[in-house]
């Protein structure tokens, strides 16, 4: 099943797919903002807005 690509600029979005299927864009954020980046990397269809996805980058802990 091909989506269609849309960016996501508003952080009351519910997701309907993955382990946070019914979570908040904003909630995902705030509990695991790694998995918001691994999407933005891993899924073709999933596009966040660079507002929202530097927010989740910078939230991530780096390890060195």
């Amino acid at each position: 099943m091909l989506r269609d690509v849309r960016t996501i600029t508003d952080r009351s979005e519910v997701l309907n797919w993955s382990k946070y299927k019914n979570w908040t864009i904003q909630m995902v954020l705030d509990h695991d903002p790694q998995f918001l980046v691994w999407a933005q990397n891993k899924v073709p269809w999933f596009d966040l807005d660079h507002k929202i996805l530097d927010e989740a980058e910078n939230s991530t802990v780096r390890c060195t």
